[in-house]
C-alpha cells in the first residue's frame, strides 16, 4: 500500500498508514478495510490545532455548530413523515429536476401567501433531496423521460 491521499468524488481515500499506535486493534489495519475513505473536515490525519484554553484537537472547516437545531429536528420530523407516507429513501427514487420542480413550487406556495403547508421546510427538503441526489446519482432528467 502506498502513502497516498487520493481524491475520489467529494471523499478522499488514504493508502497510507493511519496514525494509530496499535495495529493489531486498528479497524482499518485489521483486515476489514484496506483503505481509509476520508470525509473532508473528519480526517484523523487532520492537522492539529490549538484552542484558546490551550486544548488540542483536529482543525476542521466544518461549522456544523451554526445548523440551527430546530430547523435540524424540523427537518427530521418531515423526513419521517414522508417516509411514513412514501417510504423510507423513495426520495433517491426522484430525479434532481423533479425535486427541484417540487421545491420552487413550495417556494411559489410561500411567496403566494399560501398557508396550507410549511412550503418552506418543504422546499428545503427538496432542495437538499436534489443535491443529493445530484451528488450520488445521475439522475438530472424528469422520471417522466420527458426531456
Amino acid at each position: 500500500m502506498s502513502n497516498t491521499l487520493r481524491k475520489e468524488a467529494r471523499t478522499y481515500v488514504w493508502d497510507g498508514p493511519c496514525a494509530c499506535t496499535d495495529d493489531a486493534e486498528c479497524f482499518y489495519h485489521s483486515g476489514k478495510r484496506s483503505a481509509l475513505t476520508l470525509t473532508p473536515g473528519l480526517s484523523p490525519l487532520a492537522e492539529p490545532t490549538v484552542t484558546p484554553q490551550g486544548g488540542l484537537h483536529s482543525k476542521t472547516d466544518l461549522a456544523l455548530h451554526q445548523l440551527d437545531p430546530r430547523l435540524m429536528l424540523d427537518l427530521g420530523a418531515l423526513l419521517h413523515e414522508g417516509g411514513s407516507k412514501y417510504g423510507r429513501d423513495n426520495w433517491k427514487k426522484i430525479s434532481v429536476e423533479d425535486h427541484l420542480n417540487h421545491a420552487l413550487m413550495h417556494t411559489f406556495g410561500f411567496l403566494a401567501g399560501d398557508s396550507q403547508d410549511d412550503h418552506l421546510l418543504h422546499a428545503i427538503t427538496r432542495l437538499m433531496f436534489a443535491y443529493v441526489v445530484n451528488r450520488d446519482t445521475d439522475l438530472y432528467r424528469s422520471s417522466e423521460g420527458d426531456k
